[in-house]
């Protein structure tokens, strides 16, 4: 009977659509969770709000404090995201999935603790080991592919872009809320972190009653702690990475550059409120999935991906130079093409990086991929913390300098692909 019911396609069916249902939302809690905390790590840095500092620390300080914490979740998932990927491919998806939400989970309340006790070393910790976890998106992704058909792959990772969006834009909205004086003054700044906590908890009870196994074979996968490190180095070594590998570090720095930078300036310059900052986070997150879910699809039907590369690349440019200046509606002006600019140009970085690499290697191509993003997002904050203690523009000024140079490499792969005449492949990575 229950060899019947396995091969039973309506059984299968709606067992499928569990275990999608579970996936998608754990995804979009991942996402929900970092615009949840985001406006709170904000406010915590900045001196004289009641956070980690006194009214009459340096803000100089406070932010290259900032940059170091915020520096700690990309390394800590450069290094954790392909050690727990391997291990979900030896002792299953579901188990790697339960550990990395339940040490999530544990992460978040040891937040709240930080901030009580006001240690930013302690803070920075959980910040990597958060980060060390996050492999949930990753998991969940490669899950979506153990059990999707070839022919409906693209759609259904489609929906992982979807999730994700939704949890963008919901998170800064609660982020918001729980920043309110009404929250504050019951909770402190721990509300956000306890929340996010709760909804861990409803996806390790969604994964554990309504996931089944995707992946029962065990393949015996070398575990090595450096696979992250030795996916990095892949791309600059790579010569068929290397000028696309430097593309995408070069526009993940100068977007995680503007982004830490145009935040944090809206309340300690600009002066405006924790709402103003939400709905800014909320309108760019989207604009951005405006341009994931539909501009891509369209753009790639008109244009070379090279193209598509150079034009996302001077959307963003021009993004960037507009929203350089200290203005409330200029800064509101820029988020469009900002937002254009990115899902633009990261869509096209990863189709060329899927497009250079044959069918067997395309876990190593997205793998390289995922690690210099991390690395981007790893030198972002550090430098955003050290310029803006020279000026405040200093690191707009570094944004523009990086992609104009990203610039010059998408010109060169242009160029490559005229001259060797490469036939036009636009399978575009979803």
């Amino acid at each position: 009977m229950r060899q019947m019911s396995i091969n039973n396609p309506k059984s299968e069916k709606r067992s499928n659509f569990w275990v999608y249902f579970s996936l998608l939302f754990i995804i979009a809690i991942d996402a929900m969770c970092f615009g949840l905390v985001y406006p709170v790590f904000i406010l915590i840095f900045t001196p004289g709000t009641g956070g980690l500092f006194t009214e009459g620390f340096s803000i100089i300080r406070a932010d290259i404090l900032f940059g170091i914490a915020m520096a700690c979740f990309p390394i800590g998932t450069l290094l954790g995201g392909p050690l727990l990927g391997d291990f979900s491919d030896q002792i299953g998806r579901k188990k790697v999935l339960l550990f990395c939400l339940i040490g999530e989970c544990a992460g978040l309340l040891l937040f709240a603790v930080s901030i009580a006790l006001k240690s930013v070393l302690l803070l920075s910790i959980m910040r990597f080991i958060t980060g060390f976890m996050a492999g949930t998106v990753g998991l969940a992704q490669a899950a979506i592919v153990d059990i999707s058909p070839q022919e409906k792959k693209t759609v259904n990772l489609s929906f992982v872009s979807l999730a994700a969006s939704v949890g963008f834009i919901i998170g800064p909205l609660f982020g918001g809320i729980f920043a309110k004086d009404f929250f504050i003054k019951i909770f402190g700044y721990m509300m956000p972190f306890y929340f996010a906590s709760l909804m861990c908890i409803l996806s390790i009870l969604m994964i554990f009653f309504l996931f089944n196994e995707t992946s029962p074979s065990r393949k015996a996968t070398k575990i090595s702690v450096t696979k992250g490190l030795k996916d990095l180095r892949h791309g600059f070594t790579d010569k068929k990475f290397r000028k696309v590998s430097y593309t995408l570090l070069l526009m993940q720095t100068a977007w995680c550059i503007y982004f830490q930078t145009i935040t944090v300036s809206i309340v300690q310059v600009l002066n405006l409120s924790v709402d103003a900052l939400t709905l800014y986070m909320v309108v760019l997150c989207v604009c951005y999935a405006f341009t994931m879910l539909i501009l891509v699809r369209y753009a790639v039907k008109f244009l070379k991906i090279e193209t598509m590369l150079i034009a996302g690349m001077s959307i963003f440019l021009i993004g960037l130079i507009i929203g350089s200046f200290m203005n409330i509606i200029i800064i509101w002006i820029a988020l469009l093409p900002i937002a254009m600019g990115v899902g633009l140009s990261y869509m096209a970085i990863l189709t060329l990086f899927s497009n250079y690499s044959d069918k067997d290697s395309q876990g190593l191509a997205m793998g390289t991929a995922a690690a210099i993003s991390s690395a981007g997002w790893f030198a972002g904050p550090l430098i955003s913390g050290l310029l803006i203690s020279f000026n405040r523009y200093m690191p707009f000024i570094a944004c523009w300098i990086l992609i104009a140079i990203g610039l010059g490499f998408c010109v060169i792969l242009l160029y490559k692909r005229i001259v060797e005449r490469e036939p036009d492949n636009k399978s575009l990575i979803v």
